[in-house]
C-alpha cells in the first residue's frame, strides 16, 4: 500500500472515509457532546478535518469546504456534534423520574436566552434545524423510531 491513506497510490479515498467515520470520528468527538465548545475550538475541528478531506480526495488546498463535503458525502463535523448533543438529549428525556430529566425541566424553564447552558445549546440546534422545541420533548418525548426519522 506505497503511500497509506492519503497518497496518490494508496487506499482508494472511499474506503479511506469508512476508515475515518469508523475510527477518526468516534475518538475526535469523543465527549464533545457534553460540553459547550467555543467557537474557536470548532473552527479548529472544521479546519483539521476539512483538510484531512482534502488531502484523502487529492485537492488542492485551495479547494472550496463546501465542495470537499459534497464530493464525498459528509456532513460537517459541527453537525456531527449536534447529532450527538440531540442524541444525548433524547437519552435524558427518555429516563423518567431521572436526576438529569428532572434537571433539563428546570434549566429550559430557568435558563435566559444570553445563558451559556448546555440545555440552552439544545434549545439552538433545535430552532437552527427546525426540530419541535424540547419543552415540547421533555412534556411528550417522541419513541426511538419517531425521533430517528425527526433527526
Amino acid at each position: 500500500m506505497g503511500a497509506g491513506l492519503y497518497g496518490l497510490n494508496g487506499v482508494n479515498p472511499k474506503v479511506s472515509l469508512h476508515l475515518i467515520r469508523c475510527y477518526v470520528i468516534p475518538r475526535l468527538l469523543y465527549g464533545l457532546e457534553v460540553i459547550l465548545l467555543s467557537k474557536t475550538d470548532i473552527s479548529n475541528l472544521t479546519t483539521y478535518f476539512v483538510k484531512l478531506l482534502k488531502r484523502i480526495q487529492h485537492l488542492p488546498d485551495r479547494t472550496a469546504n463546501a465542495a470537499v463535503l459534497l464530493l464525498i458525502g459528509q456532513i460537517p463535523i459541527e453537525a456531527e456534534i449536534h447529532k450527538r448533543i440531540l442524541g444525548n438529549f433524547r437519552n435524558i428525556i427518555d429516563n423518567d423520574n431521572s436526576v438529569e430529566r428532572d434537571l433539563a425541566f428546570r434549566q429550559l424553564a430557568m435558563k435566559s436566552d444570553s445563558s451559556n447552558s448546555w440545555f440552552r445549546k439544545v434549545v439552538i440546534i433545535t430552532e437552527l434545524y427546525d426540530l419541535p422545541s424540547p419543552h415540547d420533548l421533555l412534556v411528550s418525548p417522541p419513541s426511538k423510531s419517531k425521533w430517528k426519522k425527526i433527526g
